[in-house]
């Protein structure tokens, strides 16, 4: 395993499974070009494809109400509950694959990390896009990464306000 610092916080990730490793410096432009939104009392958060937690976790931290992490990969899951446990955050984790979680119904997400795994389709991707639309709140947050050579395909529905490559 290894760890990356979470500001004065260790942060583990296992080293081998189908996500992506949020970086720090890309965990902290994520969650600070949307900060304005996370500070907020009664903000309601998703992390899909959440691997080991990093951009859910930084939104508890920041004050967060309540953080919905979604992954399917085992590995990830066990990690990103002893990195919870270990930052002593509660949230629920949703151990199912994302398009399935979106299907049910559910409280909306005020705010999104969509962090995929690189090897997703664009089809797949603007079809996960398409379901969120039913889950957001008016006035929601999405942050989605890619690889800077993958296109994000977006549907209609959500307006760009941000877009930065790393």
């Amino acid at each position: 395993e290894r760890a990356a610092s979470m500001d004065s916080r260790k942060f583990s990730r296992a080293e081998a499974w189908p996500t992506n490793w949020a970086s720090d410096w890309g965990r902290k432009a994520a969650s600070g070009s949307s900060g304005r939104r996370l500070g907020v009392r009664g903000v309601v958060v998703a992390d899909l494809y959440a691997g080991a937690g990093s951009f859910g976790s930084e939104a508890i931290s920041r004050g967060a109400t309540r953080v919905t992490f979604v992954e399917v990969a085992r590995q990830a899951v066990r990690v990103l509950q002893e990195n919870l446990a270990a930052l002593t955050m509660t949230a629920e984790v949703a151990v199912t694959e994302v398009d399935r979680f979106l299907a049910r119904p559910g409280e909306p997400f005020d705010m999104v990390f969509c962090d995929p795994p690189w090897p997703l389709p664009s089809a797949e991707l603007q079809a996960i896009l398409e379901k969120l639309l039913d889950r957001l709140s008016d006035g929601a947050v999405v942050v989605v990464t890619r690889r800077a050579s993958d296109p994000i395909p977006l549907p209609l529905g959500y307006l760009i306000e941000d877009e930065r490559r790393f």
